[in-house]
């Protein structure tokens, strides 16, 4: 059978050999592989049809699976172009990969970091439109405007609808009202497993609004209120931090 250039198997063929060539030039200087019958040669290549089978039906003898797994580190680290790592890796896929939910929850997760750490180091936190917050005329009560902001961790906080809230007659003076990133499963369906079963088919982003004492790290705050007479009021001399919206 000739060898087709374009095959991938063939392109994992010559990675292999040429990654057990080179070490071989380093400690063995009079190494030679002036043709295709040369013994050293063949060596490489027995060595090369090997490893590519150990790697791809790992038939080892019980408790040899350590030494095939260094084997094939080894031979992944020559094979490997060296660069300077950031720490962000993402599926590679192709044509007869198995999937699993793993699989795309990893997908999903390198694009949800992704777009964190472009807000998070890009923009920073704060406000970025909206969130006013009232109080009602019966000084008790509490609406927060539709809004969205982003928290230190890179996370939209979007707030879709009007929030009217009470506030807790035992509430500290001052308070701030904070807003934080939360989600939830929902849509749950039936699974193949009948013992099982069902299982959330979605996860719903959203907003946590809540009156705590101090700023939270988790959250940002909005208001702070202050209590006057038995009645609550927004403070105005609290500016909470805000974002320059890309529009203006």
């Amino acid at each position: 059978m000739i060898a087709r250039m374009d095959d991938p198997r063939t392109r994992h063929w010559l990675t292999l050999t040429a990654a057990l060539d080179r070490p071989m030039r380093e400690h063995a200087p009079g190494w030679t592989d002036h043709n295709e019958h040369d013994p050293g040669m063949t060596m490489l290549e027995l060595i090369a049809y090997l490893a590519e089978n150990l790697q791809r039906y790992a038939r080892v003898v019980e408790g040899g699976e350590p030494a095939l797994s260094r084997a094939i580190r080894a031979l992944d680290a020559y094979a490997l172009k060296p660069i300077a790592t950031s720490g962000t890796v993402r599926p590679n896929y192709f044509p007869g990969r198995l999937l699993t939910a793993d699989d795309l929850r990893e997908e999903q997760e390198y694009h949800r970091e992704k777009h964190r750490r472009h807000l998070q180091m890009l923009h920073g936190f704060g406000v970025v439109d909206g969130l006013d917050v009232d109080v009602a005329s019966d000084g008790a009560t509490i609406a927060i405007e539709p809004g969205l902001a982003i928290d230190r961790y890179g996370r939209e906080i979007v707030l879709d609808d009007l929030v009217v809230t009470p506030i807790p007659p035992d509430a500290p003076s001052p308070i701030c009202v904070l807003v934080r990133y939360a989600e939830r499963m929902v849509d749950p369906v039936p699974v193949a497993d009948v013992a099982a079963g069902t299982e959330p088919s979605h996860i719903e982003e959203g907003c946590d609004v809540s009156l705590v004492p101090d700023p939270r790290e988790d959250g940002i705050a909005i208001a702070r209120l202050i209590r006057e007479k038995a009645l609550w009021r927004v403070d105005p001399a609290f500016v909470p931090a805000r974002l320059q919206a890309s529009r203006d």
